[in-house]
């Protein structure tokens, strides 16, 4: 199976997922959230939109949202803006408020396109034109939005060539960028490659993004379909959050952690960190008061809150971790280790597993010093390699050499098979000891001289 490298999430929570809570979201909140999501390293961000306070009034708040965050150079704020008084609110500001990219949007469905925005889906695209014109004089990109286009809540299936017909049009009057939605979430991965299909044959690769909600627990199976196809950009949203206040019965847009904890897993880069893209979830499901929709967050939160408990439980720990711990102290760390469940996990597998870094992960390496027969046992942070001569330096004197431990050296030096201990991870990676620090814990694992230090 062949996917793509590297895909940028566009997170759409600040805006779409916001835009259906009933409850009133103070605009200091959602500018934290902002914030929260670009240092996660979410370099597209769909902030608000500039739509009549009497049909949204949880986006009444938009200019002072815009004006209230401190921008990132290297990422990218934008807007829906579904008319021209639309657009002219979201410049009326100073341009430092100004965002980067506008949002117009069109259904392949007549009867939502009524429905949703009162008039027809020609009569729609026709309403862009001028606001697609301005934004371009104005040097700000243009991402089209065509929703529903696998289902409709009132016409029930939809034809890839309505897709095709919305995605021309969206080009004619000068649209960059178009996302194919599942505003209700009926699509499945067949019913999606069609809709994709049909968006491929007018628009690049490089101009699409997926938009998938999670109604009937198919999102990721859409976006694994998609990511067959060499879609690269997908809007998600923050734990989850979202839903159409014009599509009865649709939930939330896809969690954006689903989607990385799916996309990290395939070994596909996005630039974002876990621990914070799942604090940003917390932090406004917590205003929110009730938990995110995000299962890949519940389940990390879960563990790591399992690991914690235990690593303050030290009764729990068994001697292979404890002996670590023991180490860690002695080498000036006041970290403590937690246990893993899978003796044979490669370092980079503990951490997805743990949801931390690979530097977080501690790797155990026993060698056999050939001048004593001493086990020396090294730590190093999972992102390190061992050096073995800066190792030798520091525990061996004079011509004595280290050597490969074999299984039987290691279990009568530890009690333990090869490894030498069970595996661990710690909350900060371990420093670099001296020859000193190495000296001070020798004789720990207690069966010989032994040595131990970080690299």
């Amino acid at each position: 199976m062949t996917v793509p490298a590297k895909v940028k999430l566009v997170e759409v929570g600040p805006r779409d997922g916001l835009q259906n809570e009933k409850q009133a979201v103070p605009a200091s909140v959602k500018i934290e959230l902002v914030h929260r999501l670009q240092a996660a390293g979410l370099t597209e961000i769909e902030v608000t939109s500039y739509v009549s306070p009497k049909w949204v009034p949880q986006m009444a708040d938009n200019a002072e949202v815009m004006a209230g965050i401190a921008r990132s150079s290297s990422v990218r704020y934008s807007v829906l803006t579904p008319n021209m008084q639309g657009f002219e609110a979201s410049i009326a500001g100073p341009q430092t408020t100004w965002p980067d990219e506008i949002v117009v949007f069109a259904a392949a469905s007549e009867a939502f396109s009524k429905r949703n925005i009162n008039c027809t889906i020609a009569e729609s695209i026709e309403r862009f034109r001028s606001v697609v014109a301005m934004a371009k004089e104005k040097n700000i990109k243009v991402r089209g939005a065509i929703s529903c286009t696998v289902g409709c809540p009132y016409e029930g299936e939809i034809a890839p060539a309505n897709v095709k017909m919305v995605a021309q049009l969206m080009k004619e009057i000068g649209v960059q960028h178009i996302g194919v939605a599942d505003t209700i979430g009926v699509g499945t991965p067949v019913k999606v490659q069609r809709a994709m299909e049909a968006a491929l044959s007018v628009y690049d690769t490089n101009d699409i993004s997926g938009h998938f909600h999670d109604t009937y627990g198919q999102a990721l199976g859409n976006t694994l379909r998609c990511l067959e196809m060499g879609i690269w950009q997908y809007d998600t949203s923050i734990a989850g959050l979202g839903g159409c206040p014009y599509a009865k019965g649709a939930t939330g847009n896809v969690a954006t952690e689903d989607v990385v904890y799916l996309l990290h897993g395939m070994g596909i880069e996005t630039g974002i960190d876990m621990d914070k893209l799942i604090d940003a979830g917390q932090f406004i499901s917590d205003f929110l008061q009730r938990p995110t929709n995000s299962r890949a967050a519940k389940a990390l939160m879960n563990k790591k809150a399992g690991l914690m408990a235990m690593q303050n439980d030290t009764t729990q720990r068994p001697e292979g971790v404890q002996r670590v711990a023991d180490f860690l102290q002695k080498a000036g760390h006041s970290h403590q280790p937690v246990m893993l469940d899978d003796a044979a996990r490669t370092a980079q597998q503990a951490a997805d597993a743990l949801g931390v870094e690979l530097g977080q992960i501690a790797k155990s390496i026993i060698f056999r010093r050939k001048s004593d027969d001493a086990a020396v046992l090294v730590i190093t942070s999972g992102d390190k390699r061992v050096d073995e001569a800066k190792v030798q330096a520091l525990v061996c004197e004079g011509t004595a050499k280290l050597g490969r431990a074999d299984a039987d050296f290691v279990k009568s030096k530890t009690g333990f098979t090869i490894g030498g201990v069970a595996p661990v991870a710690h909350l900060s990676p371990p420093v670099t000891s001296d020859r000193q620090r190495a000296v001070q814990i020798s004789n720990h694992l207690g069966r010989g001289r032994t040595s131990a230090c970080g690299v």
